[in-house]
Formats: C-alpha cells, structure tokens, sequence
C-alpha cells in the first residue's frame, strides 16, 4: 500500500504505468514470489517424500495428482450443488 497506493486493486493505473521504477518493482516482487513458490513445491515434494519414503519427483506428482482429484471435486460440487 505505501509503494502502489490503491493502484494495485484497480484496472487503471496511471502512475505506476508512468514511472519505470514502481514497474520495474512491482516486475521484482513478482519474481521473488514466483520464487518462493517454487521453493515452496520443492520443499514440500521433499517433505512428502520423506514420509511416504518415496522419491521427490513421486511425491510431486502425488502432489500434482491430488490437486487436479480436489479440483474436479470442486467442480462438480459447485456445479451441481450450488
């Protein structure tokens, strides 16, 4: 908020189109966020990998496996449910 102001919750922004540098920040902080989320896929793949006793790239795609399950899932409750 003291960075962007309320830019950031709107479609238009006018001044953080016009300055370079609040762009070039805000390019930043999404980087180090893609970041982190990648360290946070590794270390839980390693995590579950370590309990199921299993290797890291199998427990990613356990990882991956019941995502996609609890997606569908959701999907068919708020479709047909709500």
């Amino acid at each position: 908020m003291v960075l962007f102001g309320s830019e950031v919750f709107t479609p238009w922004t006018p001044v953080l189109d016009s300055s370079l540098w609040l762009l070039l920040l805000i390019v930043l902080f999404y980087l180090v966020d893609l970041v982190i989320g990648g360290w946070y896929l590794v270390t839980l793949s390693r995590s579950v990998a370590e309990v199921y006793e299993c290797s890291a790239w199998l427990a990613f795609a356990l990882i991956l496996l019941s995502s996609v399950v609890f997606s569908v899932v959701l999907s068919f409750v708020l479709l047909f449910f709500v």
